[in-house]
């Protein structure tokens, strides 16, 4: 998948101190964005916990967070931003800029939770004791 540079930009800044969750659809009535920003709503402290930060992309726009209000932010060189070839793709983008996992379908919190919980990275957090273990957020 192909960024213009600001959403790359925006995306490099995170590097070693937020993971990201990109959600990005072709269709802004798309279901499953819906559905999926939803699961994360319920979440958001795992998310926090995580250093999980949302990006929402629809062609040529993207925004930070998963309320559905705020401002879309043009990417202004839209001539560069690939089209999903699929109707919904979500990626996790893990501390070191690189990409985890890639769905094309729903994933649950618990789910993006079990993996990022693998991860060596947030192990270390976890064993440091500066972050909690996901149970805590599934009782």
């Amino acid at each position: 998948m192909t960024y213009s540079t600001a959403i790359a930009q925006k995306l490099s800044s995170h590097k070693w101190q937020d993971r990201i969750i990109i959600l990005q659809v072709n269709d802004p009535a798309n279901q499953l964005l819906e559905k999926q920003l939803i699961e994360l709503k319920k979440h958001k402290a795992g998310l926090d916990d995580r250093n999980l930060i949302v990006y929402q992309m629809i062609q040529n726009k993207y925004k930070k967070g998963f309320s559905n209000d705020g401002q879309w932010e043009s990417t202004k060189d839209s001539d560069n931003i690939k089209q999903i070839d699929e109707e919904f793709e979500v990626l996790l983008i893990g501390l070191d800029g690189g990409i985890k996992l890639r769905k094309n379908e729903f994933i649950s919190c618990q789910k993006l939770f079990e993996v990022i919980d693998q991860m060596p990275m947030r192990q270390s957090e976890i064993r440091k004791g500066n972050k909690s273990d996901s149970l805590n957020y599934f009782d």
